[in-house]
């Protein structure tokens, strides 16, 4: 693979913590997640050199963490990058 075409994927800068109960919380997460994504909060963010944490905080509540971005983030077992999308 071309390093060129890999500057085509967007990733965006929204990470989801991989603690999450499997519920509604998980739901809530992936909403919020998608939300900043498509409202171009994170691409905002990314451009400031930040990353947006979706965390837990307790059975019901979910967070969101705005921390300087880390290239360690990217293979973090502690969170997901992924966006749904290539």
């Amino acid at each position: 693979m071309k390093i060129n075409s890999l500057s085509k994927i967007n990733f965006k800068g929204v990470y989801l913590a991989r603690n999450f109960e499997p519920n509604s919380q998980y739901t809530l997460a992936c909403e919020i997640a998608k939300s900043l994504r498509e409202s171009g909060e994170s691409d905002k963010y990314e451009k400031q050199g930040k990353d947006l944490l979706v965390i837990p905080i307790d059975d019901n509540l979910v967070g969101v963490k705005v921390k300087k971005a880390k290239i360690s983030r990217l293979t973090d077992d502690n969170y997901s990058r992924w966006s749904g999308r290539f």
